[in-house]
């Protein structure tokens, strides 16, 4: 049995694909691993891969070698359109649920 084996994630029957998404250490906004390795704050940007085990294998590099710029980078199952399968990634890419806060504040303003 091996230690590193990745756990299975939650939504995965339904997705057409995966994203990495973290937490930016200073701004604390949620963000998707985009082109050339760049973090972005715009899922739509994010890159999108076939394979849960290679979308796994990449979080858990960039939690290794992005430890100063991000947190908590996994992989998070996707529709074929690039949207969100579960609530709780739907709810993320919203921002927060207090509508006075972030992005959200700024979309109402």
């Amino acid at each position: 049995m091996s230690l590193n084996k990745p756990k299975p994630i939650k939504g995965a029957q339904n997705a057409a694909g995966y994203i990495v998404t973290a937490n930016d250490l200073m701004s604390g906004e949620v963000v998707y691993l985009a082109q050339d390795s760049i973090w972005s704050q715009q899922p739509q940007t994010a890159v999108i891969f076939e394979d849960a085990e290679a979308a796994q294998a990449k979080a858990a590099f960039k939690n290794k070698h992005h430890a100063a710029q991000i947190v908590g980078a996994y992989a998070a199952p996707v529709k074929d359109d690039g949207l969100a399968v579960t609530f709780k990634e739907q709810l993320r890419a919203k921002g927060p649920s207090n509508y006075l806060h972030g992005k959200q504040q700024a979309s109402i303003s």
